[in-house]
């Protein structure tokens, strides 16, 4: 099992309010794969403002937590909470002390919050929160559900970290009901969720993301940050989204039929079988990455003829979903 069976977009944007006061993006995303357990983790960290190293820390946080989840993903799955969260927090405060120490660093300087989560090619999967920003997934039934989100007991501005002894956290796992993972940092947060429910636009960013290339998405998720400024936001905004491919079949039945017409030209009005026909084929090409070759993919449409097959994918092609290289369909 290898990570093309993972769709991975991470994008982060300096806020306005840094821009004006001429601080860093203080935001970092990471993500790593690990070839030997097949498994794939993600992070967004956002540094603590008021301190001087914050954008190092959030660097640091994430990066070591996605290669620890992902290489210890089988000994993390079985801990209880608690164990989780002090080897979590022990490892990311580990190399932060590392960091301090080589450069004569406050440890407080490099403070910052952690969204992390894994997936693992049987379909397991793991999370893991400390302070501002929210975790979300997309799940099987297709309902964008919130895992976690930060209470904020005191002002709005006011967090926690991972430097912060005894810190408050989520953590979750779970096997076989989730098919995407979206972690955001709190600078969107407040303007894409509203009384514990998702914006509806979350959910159609989180279906393009099964079909759509990793620059496609990097550029959506642009314009997407765009329109939230032009709505007041001054935070940097970050954004990482880990998808299953194998989940784009069940994804695509579960996307509004107008969705679908205006991102890959199909007619409004589809009969079901043909409905079920494209949600077999993508489920075929999800788990063949070096693609397909005609003869097979008629099979699945029950047809016969190469120029009804063309037909049937002009819109994803021109869409970019699917290419064709070599004799062969590649999604």
């Amino acid at each position: 099992m290898n990570g093309d069976i993972y769709k991975v977009v991470t994008y982060k944007e300096q806020g306005v309010s840094h821009q004006y006061y001429g601080k860093p993006c203080e935001d970092h995303v990471g993500e790593y794969f690990d070839s030997k357990s097949g498994v794939v983790a993600v992070a967004v960290s956002d540094g603590a403002g008021s301190y001087k190293n914050a954008e190092t820390g959030s660097r640091i946080t994430s990066q070591k937590a996605v290669q620890f989840m992902a290489k210890k993903f089988e000994r993390l799955y079985e801990l209880d909470e608690e164990t989780f969260a002090d080897y979590m927090l022990q490892e990311v405060y580990a190399a932060l002390i590392e960091e301090a120490e080589r450069n004569q660093y406050d440890i407080m300087s490099l403070s910052a919050t952690l969204l992390v989560a894994a997936m693992h090619p049987d379909g397991r999967y793991l999370f893991f929160h400390v302070g501002d920003g929210a975790v979300l997934a997309y799940t099987t039934d297709g309902e964008v559900k919130i895992l976690s989100q930060y209470e904020h007991e005191e002002a709005a501005n006011i967090t926690t970290f991972v430097t912060v002894p005894n810190t408050d956290y989520k953590m979750g796992r779970g096997r076989g009901d989730v098919l995407s993972f979206l972690l955001m940092s709190d600078g969107p947060e407040p303007h894409v969720i509203s009384k514990e429910k998702a914006v509806g636009r979350l959910g159609l960013m989180i279906q393009m993301s099964f079909f759509f290339s990793r620059e496609r998405m990097e550029d959506e998720l642009e314009g997407f940050t765009e329109l939230l400024k032009q709505n007041n936001m001054t935070d940097d905004a970050s954004f990482a989204v880990l998808s299953d491919k194998r989940g784009v079949g069940k994804v695509f039945g579960q996307m509004d039929a107008g969705f679908k017409e205006l991102l890959f030209g199909l007619p409004l009005a589809m009969k079901k079988k043909t409905k079920k026909n494209y949600e077999g084929f993508f489920g075929q090409m999800a788990i063949h990455p070096r693609g397909m070759y005609p003869k097979k993919l008629c099979s699945l449409f029950h047809i016969h003829k190469n120029r009804v097959l063309k037909k049937k994918l002009d819109g994803f092609i021109y869409a970019g979903v699917i290419k064709k290289e070599n004799g062969r369909y590649i999604f």
